[in-house]
């Protein structure tokens, strides 16, 4: 990965970067959204996005 400066030169960064995937999010076999995740704890980005669009009203 490379930065910008403020003098205009591309510098290397060594900032990491993460590895992330398209997850479609399906409601009753309809399509809902595509949400960019990395991977892992999918079942609570699930939940979490539920939630978030009203969609259910709690995890228990």
């Amino acid at each position: 990965m490379r930065t910008l400066t403020t003098d205009g030169e591309l510098r290397p960064s060594g900032g990491a970067v993460a590895n992330e995937t398209p997850v479609a999010v399906e409601y009753n076999g309809l399509g809902y959204a595509v949400l960019m995740a990395s991977g892992n704890n999918l079942v609570d980005l699930g939940y979490g996005f539920a939630q978030a669009e009203r969609l259910i009203v709690s995890v228990a």
